[in-house]
């Protein structure tokens, strides 16, 4: 040892001898005199005492500074799942309480920094992750009474006029029982949800290595058994939930139990079906050989069931959805669904994903409008439009899934253009429209208005939507009061409904911009560029065998974009319910193909009045320029990723004509 010391001496004291005063003064400090001459001036090593003292220093400081990140993971994961699964505020609050205790125990008695300094920064950690467990779990207004209350306590403790020293010792000795029990709740939902949900794992086991080290620093530094005690306590409960994240991480029970405590909060809806194929990325409901069955069976809870429709599940808050779809998805990608619980989907018949209570359309494409304008209504767009969207009720009884075949309706119509003599027989401009539709969520009650910036919470997911259009019995009943049986025969949905969760990456900023600004209750309050959805669409035709593109839009085209819409239906108080259908309206684009003809035209009237040939040439039994019977129309929606590339799908909406019955 003596020869060891002697060749440090040599290497190292030219160098020890000539630190920067602030450097050694710092040393000095934190050493003391006598250790800072011992280990840094004499190079002694062999001094026990004054190395114990380095090294407990050197953890010290090395926990203070790991301690400003620790639970930066856990926050991230919070923040980006928007789920507080697995994680016990209960758990977060006692700690935090016991972290605030302490602090102002060790500010009061002087105590060096470096044996404390991580309680603060911790403790504002697991301040804002108490914040934001509050907030996923519905109880937002709770977390300002948290904040304030703890600010509240810290003066109290720090003031001496308030809380004496005596007192604080009292506290202290129960912030050691308060850091012991904040441990408990925390196992016990680990336990009770058969895994971890979004406890961060970084923040486990650095939080076990810090606490072990306190245990040495405190023994070299802190001559108070109550801090000590606190931190063996700390450790023993840190080290079991260190072992029952080991324990879920690898069981294959976890995934189990944890899909079952899912099902007992109701979220057994998600199971019902989830389309994952190179396309369609929603949730529908089918089922296979005349047996309503799941997608993805759960075979862990054989007493959930499965239910006909997704209401269920659309009712539950945003934040719990997605944890269901992160869930489902990271599954899928990690092969921990079993082959035997999947069902091809050329073994499936689909059937609508939502029992619907209501269902409106509405009529809010600019160009879609301009285009129409002239027969059915005046030439020129209505001032009133521009002012509010526009809007009608709808048949829910005679909304389709896909594929459904459409027989030709008859009802009355003109003879020979308006005001001739009456007819009643089989429409001859049976029409299609291209447009999306959207679920209700979360209800919005009867009476009550909803603002706009929480329309997204409102919204379950989008599908694509054809509102059938029999045009010349609609121009038939334009007068008085509007379209009825010629838009009320047949409304054909896709079968997946690709949630709200999955379309966030594609807001962007509304194609047109509004004029005159929109009244205060639809001002879209975010972003300028999220107010809208960038979802690419296309309509095709299958005529005598062979398929054909009529024309291509964007759901970003809509002068009133989806939020307003469903903000604009439920200002008058008439109440939303989970599964109520919200139709877009047709929508239409300004762009022209290499020929200069229009080429984002949603419906085939736009076509007639603006005199662009769409369709092939008609066999010339109904009237030229509309749908044929046999011929089958097909809706497609994507969105793309930044190289242009298809992202996610929205499946097809599909319909063929049959002849009038």
């Amino acid at each position: 040892m003596e020869a060891l010391e002697q060749t440090l001496r040599s290497l190292l004291q030219p160098i020890t001898h000539n630190l920067p005063k602030p450097l050694s003064d710092t040393a000095a400090t934190l050493l003391g005199d006598s250790c800072y001459r011992s280990l840094v001036h004499n190079i002694n090593i062999s001094d026990a005492a004054c190395m114990k003292l380095a090294v407990s220093k050197a953890l010290g400081i090395a926990v203070v500074g790991a301690s400003a990140v620790v639970k930066i993971p856990q926050l991230l994961k919070l923040l980006n799942s928007q789920s507080a699964e697995g994680i016990s505020f209960l758990s977060y609050a006692l700690e935090t309480a016991s972290f605030l205790i302490s602090l102002m125990y060790n500010v009061r008695n002087g105590f060096p920094f470096s044996t404390y300094g991580e309680v603060a920064l911790i403790a504002i950690q697991n301040v804002a992750i108490s914040v934001l467990v509050l907030q996923y779990t519905g109880k937002g207004a709770a977390a300002a009474v948290f904040v304030a209350g703890l600010a509240a306590a810290g003066y109290a403790m720090y003031s001496g006029s308030i809380i004496s020293m005596g007192m604080l010792q009292y506290l202290q000795a129960g912030a050691g029982l308060l850091g012991v029990a904040s441990k408990v709740p925390q196992i016990a939902t680990i336990f009770q949800q058969g895994g971890t949900g979004q406890l961060s794992a970084f923040a486990v086991f650095n939080y076990l290595i810090g606490s072990l080290s306190r245990i040495f620093t405190t023994l070299q530094e802190v001559p108070d058994k109550l801090i000590l005690y606190g931190f063996i306590a700390g450790f023993t409960l840190n080290a079991i939930i260190a072992a029952q994240m080991v324990y879920y991480w690898n069981s294959p029970k976890s995934s189990a139990t944890t899909q079952a405590k899912l099902e007992s909060r109701g979220k057994k809806a998600a199971k019902q079906a989830v389309g994952m194929d190179g396309q369609a990325k929603g949730i529908s409901t089918g089922s296979q050989r005349g047996k309503t069955t799941p997608s993805i069976r759960n075979k862990t809870t054989p007493d959930a069931g499965p239910k006909p429709a997704l209401n269920t599940f659309a009712a539950l808050p945003w934040a719990t959805r997605r944890a269901v779809r992160d869930k489902i998805q990271d599954d899928l990608k990690n092969g921990k669904v079993p082959a035997s619980c999947l069902v091809e989907l050329k073994d499936v018949t689909n059937h609508l994903p939502m029992k619907m209570t209501g269902f409106s359309d509405f009529y809010t494409s600019l160009e879609h409008c301009q285009n129409c304008s002239g027969e059915m209504t005046s030439a020129s767009i209505a001032s009133n439009w521009f002012a509010a969207p526009s809007v009608y009720n709808s048949r829910v009884s005679s909304v389709l899934p896909t594929p459904h075949d459409i027989a030709r309706p008859k009802n009355v119509s003109f003879s020979a253009g308006i005001d001739s003599q009456p007819r009643y027989g089989p429409t001859r401009k049976l029409d299609f429209e291209l447009e999306m539709g959207f679920f209700v969520s979360q209800p919005v009650p009867y009476g009550e208005a909803m603002p706009v910036k929480d329309a997204r919470e409102h919204i379950f997911g989008f599908v694509m939507l054809n509102d059938w259009s029999a045009r010349d019995h609609q121009l038939f009943e334009m007068r008085p009061l509007g379209p009825f049986h010629s838009k009320g025969f047949g409304t054909s949905i896709s079968n997946w409904i690709v949630p709200m969760e999955a379309l966030e990456p594609y807001s962007c900023p509304p194609n047109t911009k509004q004029d005159p600004p929109p009244f205060e209750h639809l001002s879209w309050p975010g972003a300028k560029d999220d107010g809208a959805l960038d979802i690419k669409l296309r309509l095709k035709l299958i005529r005598d065998g062979k398929e054909s593109v009529l024309g291509t839009s964007n759901l970003k085209y809509l002068y009133w974009t989806p939020y307003q819409q469903l903000t604009h239906h439920a200002a008058s108080g008439c109440g939303m319910q989970t599964g109520d259908l919200i139709g877009t309206g047709t929508i239409s684009g300004s762009g022209k193909n290499e020929k200069g003809e229009k080429a984002e035209l949603g419906c085939l009237y736009e076509a007639e009045r603006t005199k662009t040939k769409v369709l092939p040439n008609s066999s010339g039994k109904y009237e030229g320029g509309y749908l044929e019977d046999g011929d089958e129309i097909i809706l497609e929606g994507w969105c793309e990723d930044g190289k242009g590339g298809v992202a996610l799908g929205f499946g097809e909406c599909r319909g063929k004509i049959l002849p009038p019955r």
